[in-house]
C-alpha cells in the first residue's frame, strides 16, 4: 500500500461514526428491534422500534420486512460496539510494536540489522479498512 496514513484515515472514519451513533442513541436508545403492526385497515406494516417500544421508522409495507431486521441489527448500540472494537484493533496494530506476526503473504517482514520493520497496514487493519472501500 502507499504512504497514505491509513491509521489516520481509519481513526477519522471511527470519529465520524461514533458521534452519529451517540446522537441516534440519545434520541431513541441504543438497542432497536423490529416488529409487525397491523393497522385497522388490516395490512401488516414492519416497524423499527426503540427499546421502550416507540416506533422509529415505519417500513410502509410488508414487502420491506427484509430490511427491518437489518436496520435493527445495525442500531446505534451495534455501531458503538463496532467503533470500540475497531479502535482496540487499531491500537494493537499501531505505535512502537506495529503489527503482530505476519498474517498473509502481502504483509512482509524485512531484516534491517537487528531491527525488524514491517510493512503496514497488515491484513487485520486492511480488513478493518475494507468497510470504507467506497469512501472517497
Amino acid at each position: 500500500m502507499s504512504d497514505f496514513d491509513w491509521s489516520a484515515f481509519l481513526a477519522a472514519r471511527l470519529d465520524e461514526a461514533e458521534p452519529a451513533a451517540q446522537r441516534a442513541a440519545s434520541v431513541a436508545g441504543p438497542d432497536w428491534h423490529h416488529d409487525h403492526w397491523w393497522p385497522e385497515a388490516g395490512e401488516a406494516t414492519v416497524m423499527i422500534l426503540s427499546p421502550d417500544g416507540s416506533p422509529l421508522a415505519d417500513m410502509l409495507s410488508r414487502d420491506d420486512e427484509e430490511m427491518a431486521p437489518f436496520i435493527a441489527l445495525n442500531d446505534p448500540g451495534q455501531a458503538l460496539r463496532e467503533v470500540v472494537a475497531a479502535r482496540a484493533i487499531l491500537a494493537r496494530h499501531t505505535g512502537p510494536h506495529m503489527c503482530p506476526e505476519p498474517q498473509d503473504d502481502d504483509w512482509k517482514v524485512h531484516e534491517a540489522g537487528q531491527e525488524v520493520t514491517r510493512t503496514w497496514p497488515c491484513g487485520d487493519v486492511r480488513s478493518l479498512l475494507a468497510q470504507w472501500s467506497a469512501h472517497p
